[in-house]
């Protein structure tokens, strides 16, 4: 199966559905189980989905790590939606969560260098809460090059 099959778009929607209601990535067993496929299946899927840049999976595990905007784990990037909580991978993938769920958000991070709390509002698809500057450290083409750093 290509990395755009039906079957790997299933899985795809699957975790980002799993991610919206639930503000946690599924493991491989959940997916499998809801799919009605074995683990292995699931974990080849995952893996396609990583090598195409869509995911990015632990090192160890394999369960996914990344499904941008969204993290898995928690991090510096939290965004109140409603009554839910989710972690974002950076600030750019923060108002990323509030774009992707097309809902008003509130996005709390510590400045990383003086680390002063930082609140911004997005309502109405506008952004509000002061003044800031997001940095990247590297440019884009160099990302991948290790993303969870990145």
């Amino acid at each position: 199966m290509s990395p755009t099959s039906d079957f790997d778009k299933r899985v795809r929607l699957h975790i980002y559905t799993h991610i919206v209601e639930t503000t946690r990535a599924p493991l491989i067993a959940d997916v499998a189980q809801a799919l009605g496929r074995s683990d292995e299946e699931i974990l080849a899927v995952f893996e396609r989905q990583a090598a195409a840049h869509s995911l990015v999976l632990e090192q160890e595990s394999r369960e996914v790590r990344m499904a941008m905007p969204f993290s898995a784990v928690p991090t510096a990037f939290m965004v109140e939606v409603k009554d839910k909580t989710y972690w974002a991978n950076c600030a750019w993938d923060a108002f990323g969560v509030a774009a992707a769920l097309r809902e008003d958000a509130r996005i709390h991070t510590l400045c990383p260098d003086c680390q002063a709390e930082l609140q911004y509002s997005v309502a109405d698809s506008e952004l509000s809460g002061g003044n800031g500057i997001i940095h990247f450290l590297l440019p884009a083409q160099q990302w991948w090059e290790d993303i969870i750093f990145t």
